[in-house]
């Protein structure tokens, strides 16, 4: 680097600018002061004039009055030239009824300037008196004879404050002259000498000349001032520029290091991201057909085992989806485009999803599964029914997942409950839910929770290969809870069981409230009624017998098939017989087939429900095998109204209708979609198998289809044939769907046909790109039956219309 000269040009020195300023200061000091001490010379002046106009009031103004009643001309002509003879009075007029006029003394000044002409200080002040006679035979009375009015001049005041000003001016004038003087010569040789050797210093300093310090006179340690605390502050800046120097030599070789680290992370990225798109693409076409044929397939006619066989097949194919799902929410949430919906929705159609979903993993394993839920829920909830069964059952079967024995309970709590009567009004109220999934697994360490709600994170190395999963479930559940506005935690113990929680909030549904379990057991026969509850688990017997008191009944528990046969024997003794009996299929000992059997041939056999946990068809094979008949046969985990209506049943009373469901099972045949009939759409799908699949959907619901295998077929197909609607594949052969929308969009006839994009492309971008290219929805494969005819009757209506 080029080296600063060595010379400084000063073009303003500071002494002569520090005099100047202490010269201003002075002057407007002085000229403060001045001002000051004329002001308080005026007040007393005014003061002074004030008193004589007090004087001529109290001594001059009762004579006068006495004389103009008298009418002693001279007597007041020489009254009136005592008063003008007074210290500053220069003019004395009287006014009245006369016969004869006053000769004024002096000459009226404010008079003659006017009120608007007068100049800021006034040259006069004046007073006017009344004359007033009173009359001694009549004190109350008195009578105004005439008007005194004096002035008096301030131009001696103003003399001399002009005088007192100018004195007080050329003192401080001369005082600042002088303080100036001594000022320069005390800031030449203290201060600015050393501050021109520092000048030149800093002039030499640069990159390549840091070494040489600057030294200044020494002086004893106890006797160095603000100069030498500057100097030695040049020095360290000179070191600590060195010291900066070769920290950022070091810092722009490790910037370069992280530029070159960061195009590798983003071409990484980059590279996982089509990863991710072509594997999600590639296991969803498959996936697709497996579960959309599982559909159809549980549509026709099948016996039990096969039925059994196929729902297996569909629900390992949903949980392979779920880790689909996973990743790519994981990348939605990454990327800010995860947004919650809210729907009207009834909290038992999300709780029995999780029922469904969960259950197979908890038969497999032999485990327990039950749910906790208090008369107090209300009836509709206001929220995301999906990401809220979403958390639930990433929940649930983490908790089957680390469970080899024993239960998993699902329970929901009111902590912050929606005001009376908001269900009924519709006004906006909210309702604060807490969900708890506790299970009686493997626990984990104080260390090991913290590691929870991380990506990617399993507790060891050991846990993702004896129980699998990608490590996203729990990360991917706290953001969506955080959504909800609730939060999540854990609480565990290594060896004894964990309990995973979470808060959300829901809007309070509008409509009517469900009629109440007691107020309809109170028109049955099991108010009052005994019920002995059978089961080897002791919370499944707890929760059960809240159930039964809520509605009504007196219960009591047996923990095994020979508890159950003496309790019942002992209640018949005792003149009590149980009414019904909820028994437990596999229980250690006696299970509750033997049990029902026993019951049935001994004297007096009660009613018998069957509860289980595992397959309802085996239990009703295994019944049917020995001949034992039960009232019912209820699968765990028991709602309070599907235990109402068993019992109502086997007591022999009718089942009420509880609460409607708003939502399908995913088996449910679709009722036909009567404005469905007469559409005509264009499947534009290339894999043959998933074109099946769609092409028996549609026609099952009366929908006119015709097929075309890529892009180029489809605009050949829309060439000669007028369409309703085009479902579009985006990955084909020839020409993809986003190249062939693109084309449609171009040409005037089609540009309002509606274009839904139906394919396997499901990552963050793709909902976007296919709106680029010009579709107007997006159906993700694998299709979502009621989803996917929702959007093409949306569509189909819009464009009638």
């Amino acid at each position: 680097m080029h080296r600063l000269s060595h010379r400084i040009n000063v073009t303003e020195s500071i002494t002569r600018r520090m005099a100047i300023l202490v010269v201003l200061i002075s002057l407007i000091t002085a000229m403060l002061t001045t001002a000051y001490q004329s002001y308080v010379a005026y007040r007393a002046g005014v003061a002074s004039i004030d008193d004589v106009f007090g004087i001529i009031e109290v001594s001059h103004l009762p004579q006068l009055t006495a004389s103009a009643w008298m009418l002693d001309r001279d007597l007041l002509e020489q009254q009136l030239d005592g008063i003008r003879r007074l210290p500053d009075i220069s003019y004395v007029g009287l006014t009245g009824n006369f016969p004869w006029a006053f000769r004024a003394v002096g000459e009226p000044q404010a008079a003659a300037l006017g009120a608007a002409r007068q100049p800021l200080f006034q040259p006069v002040l004046s007073r006017s008196f009344p004359l007033t006679h009173v009359d001694v035979r009549d004190p109350g009375a008195s009578k105004q004879i005439g008007a005194l009015r004096v002035e008096a001049s301030l131009f001696g005041l103003y003399s001399r404050l002009w005088r007192t000003a100018f004195l007080v001016l050329a003192t401080e004038l001369v005082r600042s002259a002088l303080l100036a003087a001594a000022l320069i010569v005390a800031i030449r040789l203290i201060i600015t000498r050393h501050m021109s050797r520092m000048a030149e210093f800093a002039s030499r300093v640069s990159i390549d000349d840091l070494d040489t310090p600057l030294v200044l006179a020494k002086k004893p340690r106890g006797r160095q001032d603000e100069i030498d605390a500057l100097a030695n502050a040049l020095n360290h800046m000179r070191l600590s520029v060195q010291s900066e120097i070769a920290k950022r030599e070091a810092i722009e070789k490790i910037s370069r290091q992280m530029t070159i680290e960061k195009e590798a992370a983003e071409l990484a990225n980059r590279a996982k991201g089509a990863f991710l798109a072509n594997m999600s693409h590639e296991i969803r076409t498959p996936m697709n057909a497996i579960l959309g044929m599982s559909y159809l397939a549980l549509q026709t006619p099948l016996d039990g085992k096969q039925r059994n066989y196929i729902q297996k097949v569909e629900r390992s194919a949903q949980s392979l989806l779920g880790v689909i799902n996973d990743i790519l929410d994981f990348s939605k949430i990454e990327a800010g485009k995860l947004h919650m919906e809210a729907t009207e929705f009834a909290l038992g159609d999300v709780m029995d999803t999780l029922a469904n979903m969960v259950g197979l993993n908890t038969e497999e394993k032999g485990l327990e599964l039950l749910f906790v839920l208090p008369p107090e829920l209300p009836a509709r909830l206001v929220g995301d029914p999906m990401r809220l069964s979403q958390v639930l059952v990433n929940l649930g079967n983490n908790a089957v997942k680390f469970t080899e024995r024993g239960e998993v309970v699902v329970s929901v709590e009111v902590i912050d409950p929606a005001p009376a009567g908001s269900a009924l009004e519709g006004n906006g109220a909210s309702v604060m839910l807490r969900f708890s999934v506790r299970d009686t697994g493997i626990g984990m360490s104080a260390e090991q929770q913290q590691r929870l709600f991380e990506p990617f994170s399993q507790l060891d190395a050991s846990t993702a290969r004896m129980h699998g999963g990608t490590g996203l479930g729990l990360a991917i559940s706290r953001q969506l809870v955080h959504l909800m506005g609730g939060q999540v935690g854990a609480q565990s113990e290594a060896g004894r069981g964990s309990t995973f929680w979470f808060t959300a909030r829901f809007g309070v549904g509008v409509g009517e409230r469900p009629v109440q379990l007691a107020l309809l057991a109170e028109q049955t026969p099991m108010v009052g009624a005994r019920v002995l509850i059978v089961d080897d688990n002791a919370t499944a017997r707890e929760i059960l017998a809240v159930m039964c008191r809520r509605l009504g009944m007196r219960p009591a528990e047996a923990a095994d098939g020979w508890d159950a046969m003496r309790a019942t024997a002992l209640a018949r003794h005792g003149g009590d017989a149980y009414a019904l009996i909820l028994l437990d299929w596999k229980m250690p000992g006696m299970d509750g087939v033997a049990c029902a059997a026993a019951l049935q041939n001994g004297p007096h056999p009660p009613t018998v429900l069957m509860l289980t946990a595992f397959g309802r068809d085996d239990a009703l094979q295994q019944l049917n095998g020995t001949g034992v008949v039960v009232s019912a046969v209820l699968t765990k985990p028991v709602t309070p109204s599907a235990l109402f209506d068993a019992c109502a049943t086997a007591l022999g009373t009718a089942p009420a209708i509880v609460e409607e469901s708003h939502l399908r099972t995913r088996h449910e045949v679709l009722p036909t979609n009567r404005h469905l009939e007469d559409l005509r759409v264009l499947l534009v799908e290339d894999n043959a198998i998933n074109q099946e699949l769609a092409l028996e959907l549609l026609t099952s619901a009366g929908i006119q289809v015709v097929v075309a295998g890529d892009g180029q077929q489809a605009l050949a197909v829309l060439a000669t044939q007028d369409v309703d609607l085009v479902l579009m594949d985006c990955q084909m052969p020839v020409m993809d769907g986003y190249e062939a929308t693109r084309e449609i969009r171009g040409q005037p006839q089609w540009a309002t046909l509606p274009v839904i994009a139906m394919t396997a492309n499901a990552m963050v971008g793709d909902y976007d790109r296919a709106r680029e290219a010009g579709m107007n929805d997006h159906i993700a494969k694998p299709i979502e039956i009621e989803v996917m005819f929702e959007t093409i009757a949306r569509w189909a209506s819009a464009r009638g219309g």
